[in-house]
């Protein structure tokens, strides 16, 4: 925690009073030191909404790339690690309309910042994805 602050301090010194420094490190430090680092606690904050909907909790893109992806020819692969506040339930039936060119690969023991939290799977996935022959 203490390294947070000390490099908030410097990176702000002249642009943030005390108070606004310290309050930027304790949020910047609480939403990556849990075991699975990331926004995750973003995902946390919608569930606080009274009858919200599984599915329009989290934070999602107003204009999601949903066409693009469904009608694409370009050989994808998607990573999302297993407590991912932006993995959206909608991406598994996107890559299954278009399972030919779009692969979908859930990281486990991860956040948003999956090449941190698994980086040994993610890299292992990333590889993979790579020498895959598209032809």
């Amino acid at each position: 925690k203490g390294l947070v602050h000390r490099t908030v301090n410097l990176r702000f010194q002249n642009k943030l009073d005390d108070q606004e420094k310290a309050l930027v490190a304790d949020y910047l430090y609480h939403i990556n030191a849990p075991e699975v680092s990331s926004g995750y606690s973003l995902y946390s904050f919608t569930n606080m909404i009274p009858d919200l909907p599984e599915e329009e909790r989290g934070l999602y893109a107003r204009q999601p790339v949903q066409k693009q992806l469904i009608n694409s020819k370009i050989p994808t692969t998607i990573f999302f690690g297993d407590k991912d506040w932006m993995a959206h339930p909608r991406v598994k039936e996107i890559v299954d309309m278009n399972s030919e060119y779009l692969k979908l690969h859930i990281i486990p023991k991860a956040g948003h910042h999956l090449y941190m939290d698994n980086a040994e799977c993610f890299n292992e996935l990333v590889l993979d994805a790579l020498n895959t022959d598209h032809s």
